[in-house]
């Protein structure tokens, strides 16, 4: 859990380090799939933070699996 957590922390800085404060939306792409910890959940939780902020458009392209 601890590594969740420093991963969004290292998220949102990059993200905020690069916000324009513009009105357009900032788009971001999260590339997910197959790895060592739950990319599922994470996921769902990276997107949902950053669409909050009304700030972000978020697509999400999830690699196959190992057997593809």
């Amino acid at each position: 859990m601890a590594k969740v957590k420093v991963f969004f922390i290292f998220v949102l800085i990059s993200v905020l380090s690069c916000v324009s404060f513009g009105s357009q939306k900032i788009k971001v792409l999260i590339i997910d799939g197959v790895n060592n910890h739950d990319w599922k959940s994470t996921t769902i939780a990276a997107k949902a933070t950053l669409e909050q902020t009304g700030r972000f458009t978020v697509d999400v392209c999830t690699s196959p699996s190992r057997n593809a």
